[in-house]
């Protein structure tokens, strides 16, 4: 699983980039923050929902906080 991460990650800094002119605005956040609980959806019916989901917030904050 954490073979995704880097995928999501550089697709959000080219979009950080191209689209939002490198400024992390409060909508760039939310699209990030939409495409984890999207990503976390697609594991809802997994034995191992919670632990894929504890992944998925640890990488995608991990990402977030190089911002702030």
């Amino acid at each position: 699983m954490d073979n995704i991460f880097p995928v999501y990650f550089k697709m959000f800094d080219g979009l950080l980039k191209d689209r939002f002119d490198n400024n992390v605005a409060e909508e760039f956040k939310n699209l990030v923050n939409e495409t984890k609980n999207k990503l976390k959806e697609t594991f809802n019916l997994d034995s191992k929902y919670s632990e894929y989901c504890k992944v998925i917030d640890e990488n995608f904050n991990q990402y977030l906080s190089k911002f702030e």
